[in-house]
């Protein structure tokens, strides 16, 4: 019977490339590099990484008043240029909009990725009828903010009809673009969020 040594050097080629990309894996841990990870979002920040190649960023903390239900995270997106995550009151929220409380999103940037304010140029169209409902303050707040270490960000308030949308922040970061969104959040709100989740990073 041959033993695992005289094997080894007759294995194929392709499965000692296949181990070394194994081997070389980083764990969850090194490739997430977050201070802290909420227990609602410890699976997701073990899972995540394995599929996606977008550094995975999370806020330290659930945001939670009193007397609100325990939020918890459901991935509806994930491949290897991106990721989506649902915040819901329920345990299975696809972002429907009884459940959802808010989103946060990665991707890769690409030559061919559009600036956020290309992106939702229809919006302020004087013709979408959305847009033209919500308040001039509101509509004023659409544009670029500062957030935490310098970052730059673009803020998109939510549009309400029968239903509310989320307020959306996005910034641009080492070739990634990332989106926090809270359901018809105010500006605040979001941006807090956006800056807890900057801040999470080592």
């Amino acid at each position: 019977m041959l033993g695992i040594k005289s094997l080894l050097p007759r294995l194929p080629l392709w499965i000692w490339v296949a181990a070394g990309l194994v081997w070389s894996q980083p764990s969850w841990a090194e490739a997430v590099k977050l201070r802290s990870i909420p227990p609602a979002l410890e699976a997701i920040a073990a899972q995540l990484p394995t599929v996606t190649q977008v550094p995975l960023l999370l806020p330290p903390r659930l945001p939670k008043d009193k007397d609100d239900p325990p939020l918890y995270a459901t991935v509806t997106v994930r491949n290897t240029t991106q990721y989506e995550i649902i915040l819901g009151w329920a345990e299975d929220c696809h972002g429907g909009n009884a459940c959802r409380w808010g989103t946060l999103s990665g991707e890769r940037l690409t030559p061919n990725t559009p600036s956020i304010a290309k992106q939702f140029a229809d919006y302020r169209d004087p013709a979408y009828e959305p847009w033209a409902r919500l308040p001039e303050d509101v509509k004023q707040q659409f544009g670029p903010v500062s957030l935490t270490r310098g970052i730059s960000g673009f803020f998109v308030p939510a549009i309400c009809g029968a239903n509310c949308g989320d307020s959306m922040l996005f910034w641009d970061q080492d070739g990634f673009r990332y989106m926090v969104g809270v359901k018809a959040g105010e500006r605040k709100d979001v941006v807090e969020l956006a800056n807890s989740v900057i801040e999470n990073q080592r």
